[in-house]
């Protein structure tokens, strides 16, 4: 095994404790979450708008942490996985000595 090869595995392995963590934290927070939800709900659209958007979080970081666990494990089929960043507006109006 090469420097380079040993250098990505060795990164690896780091990804997939960070995954690890990431993903006791958010079973951790969800657990929790569903606990505290009323326990006579009887039309899940009865839920306020924030505990709605909560779960749809932990849900989604779910899902991103399993694709990236995927990627990091060489279990996804995707062999050139393209991740793409968020798109970041910014405001040339904006005065930054005032934020």
């Amino acid at each position: 095994m090469n420097k380079q090869e040993f250098n990505k595995n060795k990164i690896n392995n780091r990804h997939i404790e960070l995954l690890n963590k990431s993903l006791d934290a958010i079973e951790f927070m969800l657990e929790n979450f569903v606990q505290n939800l009323p326990a006579d709900i009887s039309n899940p659209l009865d839920l306020s708008k924030n505990t709605i958007t909560t779960l749809d979080f932990l849900i989604s970081s779910v899902s991103k942490i399993q694709k990236a666990h995927r990627i990091a494990l060489g279990l996804d089929s995707e062999v050139n996985a393209v991740f793409s960043f968020p798109k970041i507006n910014i405001d040339k109006q904006i005065d930054v000595n005032k934020i």
